[in-house]
């Protein structure tokens, strides 16, 4: 999901502001120009690459789980605003511009910790082979994320595109929360049967 958004970002969410906006033959606002199109894009590029630095360390401190967790549902809460904003508004710009400022602070949140938690999760002797997997399919959701929203751009209008995506995100934060183990409670679990097989060797003999 994580390059879904970034598809979508990149991809069809340009080309909505660019173009009149017309649904049933009524023009529901004209396209942006430019200069706006641009400067909205950067909300979502400039939060997505500044905070990764400052929320890696984070995950490395308090764990990535809650971090991909809350970064997921920030944009989730980001693809709603887009939707509603450019479905309802005549003047959507100044709502384009916070959809696109939460969908770079939930993906900066989440970006690097993804990466970090496969590195948490597998061992140094096949974690080159682990994160080439991981990449194949992270980086395939560029090209996912742009067909299938485009897909159903086509099929139910941006605007439904735009909420299935909000949808699929939300599912991905849900299964992350419930399914995904932090490493370091693996870890301290794995000690602590250690520790426990000592202290029985030590009591035999």
């Amino acid at each position: 999901m994580i390059n879904f958004i970034s598809g979508f970002a990149w991809g069809l969410f340009a080309k909505w502001m660019k173009n009149d906006y017309v649904v049933d033959g009524e023009t529901m606002w004209e396209g942006m120009d430019k200069t706006t199109v641009a400067n909205i894009t950067l909300c979502y590029g400039l939060p997505k690459g500044v905070l990764q630095w400052i929320f890696g360390f984070a995950g490395d401190r308090y764990g990535r789980k809650w971090l991909v967790v809350v970064g997921l549902s920030i944009c989730t809460l980001g693809m709603i605003i887009l939707a509603l904003t450019g479905e309802t508004s005549s003047n959507p710009e100044a709502g384009f511009y916070l959809g696109a400022l939460f969908l770079g602070v939930g993906t900066g949140i989440m970006y690097s910790n993804n990466l970090a938690a496969i590195c948490d999760h597998s061992d140094p002797t096949w974690r080159a082979s682990a994160l080439g997997t991981y990449r194949f399919w992270r980086d395939l959701g560029y090209a996912v994320g742009a067909l299938v929203t485009g897909l159903f751009a086509d099929a139910i209008g941006i605007h439904g595109s735009v909420l299935l995506t909000a949808a699929l995100t939300a599912l991905s934060a849900t299964l992350v929360a419930v399914f995904y183990k932090e490493a370091e409670a693996d870890n301290l679990k794995s000690a602590g049967a250690t520790e426990k097989e000592g202290m029985e060797g030590q009591a035999a003999l």
